[in-house]
């Protein structure tokens, strides 16, 4: 502990030792843990670590002064997150399970998902993009469910499997189109 009373080492004789930094209000501004990570911290004028705001559709924005956003939706949903290195979007179902996932600028989703009765991912898919023609690639990923399934469906050991997904029903969820 340092002279304020703050924890400025912590050793652990199984992970390592975690480091702490603090300013001259007692705010903590660095920590490293034993892998080295260094995590950073900065505060407002005031001492806060971010700005909240609120728009007129209820949407709430939280903005930290490193320069990040993050927008919620009035359920309380990450909707947008918005930095200098990227920005991403998130479209949440009636059900609130997230369904499509953008970079924003993009005109179709990079990821969606699609979940049965019970919340559980049936359906998800990952797409490649060009600039200018839009998707050019859908990567399937596999879920739980889906594995059995897909594996029943290979004719040979050399075989992929197909690019759907089966619910436990056994019937085939194709992709969404997305042409538009």
């Amino acid at each position: 502990y340092d002279s304020a009373g703050n924890l400025v080492m912590r050793n652990d004789s199984r992970s390592g030792t975690d480091n702490y930094h603090y300013d001259v209000l007692g705010q903590i501004t660095e920590h490293s843990n034993p892998m080295g990570k260094i995590q950073r911290y900065v505060y407002s004028a005031s001492g806060d670590r971010f700005v909240e705001s609120t728009s007129v559709d209820g949407e709430r924005e939280l903005t930290f002064n490193d320069g990040v956003r993050y927008r919620l939706n009035q359920a309380g949903q990450l909707v947008a997150r918005e930095s200098e290195a990227r920005s991403d979007r998130l479209d949440w179902d009636e059900n609130e399970c997230l369904s499509d996932f953008y970079d924003i600028g993009e005109r179709e989703p990079r990821y969606q998902y699609r979940y049965d009765a019970l919340g559980e991912i049936v359906w998800s898919a990952h797409y490649t993009y060009h600039p200018d023609a839009g998707p050019m690639k859908q990567v399937p990923a596999l879920t739980a469910k889906s594995i059995q399934h897909h594996s029943n469906n290979l004719t040979s050991a050399n075989k992929p499997a197909v690019p759907h997904h089966l619910p436990d029903d056994g019937k085939r969820i194709s992709p969404p189109d997305t042409s538009g």
